[in-house]
């Protein structure tokens, strides 16, 4: 499979799922999430680049797009509800994990070793 279709494929999958009605009972806002997700996994089969460039790219996005993909309208229309903000936690909660560097310094020691 060459580049360009590699590339396309996770794009077109993703734009299909935002096109279809989500499932009766589930959010339109967590539709959006479940069609960007399934993009970001079809791009990690694919690999038109490197995983971690993907997973970067989905949190970027998700973090980009929080108001309409994060959060219901009840949620946005709470008084003092900053989504900026509660958008970059969401994104940023991972790398506060200890177990996240645990790994990451176990992967890079091997790596080095």
């Amino acid at each position: 499979m060459n580049r360009a279709w590699r590339a396309a494929l996770p794009l077109a999958i993703t734009g299909v799922l935002l096109l279809l009605s989500p499932p009766t009972g589930l959010a339109p806002h967590a539709w959006r999430f479940f069609a960007i997700f399934v993009g970001v996994i079809v791009a990690l089969m694919c690999e038109p680049l490197p995983g971690a460039a993907l997973g970067l790219l989905g949190i970027t996005l998700i973090t980009t797009l929080a108001p309409a993909v994060l959060y219901s309208p009840a949620e946005l229309a709470k008084p003092g509800f900053n989504p900026v903000n509660a958008a970059l936690t969401w994104a940023l909660s991972g790398f506060a994990n200890t177990t996240v560097w645990l790994i990451f310094s176990a992967f890079a020691f091997a790596l080095g070793y």
